[in-house]
C-alpha cells in the first residue's frame, strides 16, 4: 500500500494517495509502515 501511495503522488493524484495512507494506518495503526504512512499523510497538501 505505501508504494501504491507513493506513486500515486508522484503522480499528483493526491485524493488517492491520501486515501491509501488513511486506509493503510485504519488497518495496521502500530505497524512501522503504519507510521511511514502518517509521516507522509502530513506531507499532503
Amino acid at each position: 500500500m505505501l508504494v501504491i501511495a507513493k506513486s500515486q503522488l508522484e503522480s499528483n493524484q493526491k485524493a488517492p494517495a491520501k486515501k491509501a495512507y488513511q486506509d493503510l494506518i485504519a488497518k495496521y495503526p502500530d505497524s512501522e509502515a503504519g507510521g511511514i504512512a502518517k509521516q507522509r499523510l502530513t506531507t499532503i497538501k
